[in-house]
């Protein structure tokens, strides 16, 4: 009995040590990046650079182009981009998740996950057609405007906890943007642009026959509607944007 219970008391010490270890690498992921990026570029921005993720704990500024509230990389076949986003004031993922259930709660009894969505609009087509001028269109000048060029965005879609205290999320090329925008980025030439727009949301999967709400454009209301089984979102207000341009 006595060695039984050494053992037991031997694997509850390990399994202790090993849940801590998890706990502190989670919290190291999320420690806030050095005050430098937000004393350079401000607060509630979204930064971007060609050479590689910015780091949370090392702001070097040789990584970044920034000028006149616009970011610039290189266009073509080489082009990448990574990203990471600065909260305004301070604010964390989890702040954002709440607000949005309490602000919308309708389709949370069938909540199946939390997400932070980047949302990504064209200037051009692969053809090089400025879509834009298409239809008259001007390029957003504050963060609640959402560009109506495209009917369609690039969606990039991260999850998240709701409990995470992460205050800026990153987004690298090789794991998160590449396969969401190989499409767009080997096309692009300089001068034409990227619009970047950040939202929270959470995703839902009402049964099919079962009633759902969901977002009438045209009645500018939320309306009751029979599911038809498919997976839905639920979206906050815009958080951040910015614009990228091609060099």
């Amino acid at each position: 009995m006595k060695t039984i219970f050494a053992l037991k008391g031997r694997f509850v010490t390990i399994l202790i040590a090993v849940l801590f270890a998890m706990q502190l690498s989670n919290v190291i992921a999320q420690e806030p990046a050095v005050p430098a990026y937000r004393k350079t570029f401000g607060d509630g921005i979204i930064i971007f650079s060609d050479k590689g993720l910015p780091e949370r704990k090392n702001f070097d500024a040789s990584m970044y182009d920034y000028r006149d509230g616009m970011w610039y990389v290189k266009s073509g076949q080489e082009s990448q981009i990574n990203l990471r986003i600065f909260l305004p004031k301070g604010r964390n993922v989890s702040s954002y998740i709440k607000d949005l259930k309490k602000s919308k709660p309708e389709n949370l009894k069938y909540h199946s996950g939390d997400l932070l969505i980047v949302k990504v609009f064209r200037s051009h087509d692969h053809m090089g057609n400025d879509l834009l001028a298409a239809g008259g269109h001007k390029w957003p000048k504050t963060v609640t405007e959402i560009p109506k060029w495209e009917t369609e965005s690039f969606e990039i879609m991260m999850n998240v906890e709701e409990t995470s205290t992460d205050t800026d999320p990153g987004a690298s090329w090789v794991n998160n943007l590449r396969s969401r925008l190989y499409g767009i980025m080997p096309f692009t030439q300089p001068g034409q642009k990227l619009y970047f727009v950040v939202q929270f949301a959470y995703e839902y999967k009402t049964p099919a026959g079962e009633m759902e709400t969901k977002w009438d454009a045209q009645l500018n209301k939320w309306v009751q509607v029979r599911s038809n089984g498919l997976l839905g979102y639920v979206y906050s207000e815009p958080i951040v944007a910015a614009t990228l341009v091609f060099k």
